[in-house]
């Protein structure tokens, strides 16, 4: 009785396997063509708020420009917001995105061999610094130098070794706001 039981199991298996099989394959590859208009150039970004969020209408200020210039030309764009750089890097280098928005930062010396990079913007910084441990003012006078010893709170993936060659020590966040939380010696 066990026997029979035994070989009624296990073609009970075997058929669910070959009918599973079906399930396990894959279909055809999504693509972006599937989903957008025939000569449209798709442009990736990915989230570095407030420059390009999906917090923002419009994805932020920086694809809300890129959108008004190429509306200008009269070229066709797609803007899409990839959530994680990684995602956006993989999209331009793999999936034949036209560009995407980013720091040369984000990619490694291989594949920038492979990339134009073009400045679209440039950003000027700003330090913020607890006046309570400053009562005279934190005294930097421009150069990184001077601010040795101090920390610099730095997004994931930002390039710091500026600032460790001045010796400022770096701490790093995943957001700004993480940045913000209490820093105590």
């Amino acid at each position: 009785m066990k026997g029979k039981v035994l070989i009624a199991t296990s073609m009970l298996l075997a058929i669910l396997l070959v009918f599973l099989n079906t399930v396990w394959a894959t279909g055809p590859r999504l693509t972006p063509q599937l989903f957008e208009a025939e000569g449209t150039t798709k442009i990736v970004i990915y989230e570095y708020p407030p420059l390009t969020t999906f917090d923002i209408p419009d994805m932020g200020l920086c694809p809300e420009i890129i959108q008004a210039a190429f509306l200008a030309a009269g070229v066709p764009v797609t803007v899409e917001n990839q959530v994680v750089k990684s995602l956006a890097v993989y999209s331009l280098i793999q999936d034949n995105s036209a560009a995407m928005l980013g720091v040369e930062s984000d990619f490694t010396k291989e594949q920038l061999k492979q990339l134009k990079v073009v400045p679209c913007y440039i950003m000027e910084g700003r330090y913020f610094y607890c006046r309570p441990n400053h009562k005279k003012g934190l005294g930097w006078d421009g150069q990184s130098d001077s601010l040795k010893g101090y920390t610099y709170g730095a997004l994931a993936g930002e390039d710091t070794t500026a600032y460790e060659h001045a010796g400022i020590k770096t701490v790093t966040g995943d957001d700004f706001v993480s940045l913000f939380t209490v820093y105590r010696r």
